[in-house]
């Protein structure tokens, strides 16, 4: 991957084998070149509402830009607190998101986020998937930042891995709908195969969550997630409780 430049690709490879240190390596060359001046400035004729930008820096790397503003129901700071959570978890679903200004063809300076463009990807929706096959990690994630935005054009597949990644979430941290996050949770299908994700979700301290999360939720939002957190990981533990007292008379008897 790092001969093609496709950074973002060589630090989930790194991060699949465990190698943290060059994960993180490959992320902070990947950050400055995000943050550097782009060599072109396309604007995005997609389908969303949002007002976007497709950026291309040295090496062919592109980046997402989202206008920051330009979704008046989903403050962009969403999607830095989405990422954070993605890291600190280590779900590792979400390409690197990063805060910048940046310089329009015409001279305008905007503010918005940026997040790395997988190139070689399709969409649900371009595979003809359907939303019932999520995979459990996904539902899991969107659980945990009561996402009130998945569909089939915001989850994608790599072409070369045919492993998963999502994008778009701004709309999310939405506690006050009870189905991005209370009846979510219990479409889940083995929570207890939710392995590392889970155990850092739950073991993590409330004040690490507030930490990660301060320069981009306000208070209250922040609150609202430790409460929807305490009621998730009561609810997993008993259905994973459940299943291993099934277990063990299974195999007593």
């Amino acid at each position: 991957y790092l001969s093609e430049t496709r950074l973002q690709e060589a630090a989930w490879e790194a991060t699949n084998l465990e190698q943290y240190d060059r994960a993180d390596s490959i992320l902070a060359e990947l950050t400055r070149i995000l943050l550097s001046d782009p060599v072109v400035t396309d604007r995005w004729g997609g389908k969303g509402i949002m007002t976007n930008y497709l950026l291309t820096f040295e090496g062919g790397i592109q980046g997402f830009f989202k206008v920051a503003g330009s979704d008046s129901t989903g403050p962009i700071r969403n999607e830095l607190a989405a990422y954070a959570l993605d890291n600190l978890l280590r779900i590792h679903l979400t390409p690197i998101t990063l805060i910048r200004d940046l310089t329009l063809p015409d001279g305008t300076t905007v503010s918005g986020v940026i997040k790395y463009f997988v190139k070689a990807a399709k969409t649900a929706e371009d595979l003809n998937l359907k939303s019932e096959i999520k995979p459990d990690l996904l539902i899991f994630f969107d659980t945990v930042i009561g996402n009130a935005d998945r569909h089939l054009g915001n989850w994608m597949i790599r072409d070369d891995t045919k492993e998963l990644f999502a994008i778009d979430h701004n709309r999310t941290f939405r506690f006050d709908l009870e189905w991005t996050w209370y009846r979510r949770m219990k479409t889940i299908r083995d929570p207890k195969a939710l392995g590392i994700p889970y155990q850092r979700y739950k073991n993590v301290s409330p004040s690490a969550f507030a930490k990660a999360l301060a320069s981009h939720l306000p208070a209250n939002t922040i609150d609202s997630f430790l409460k929807s957190r305490r009621i998730i990981i009561r609810y997993f533990d008993s259905i994973i409780g459940e299943s291993a007292s099934i277990a063990s008379t299974s195999t007593a008897s």
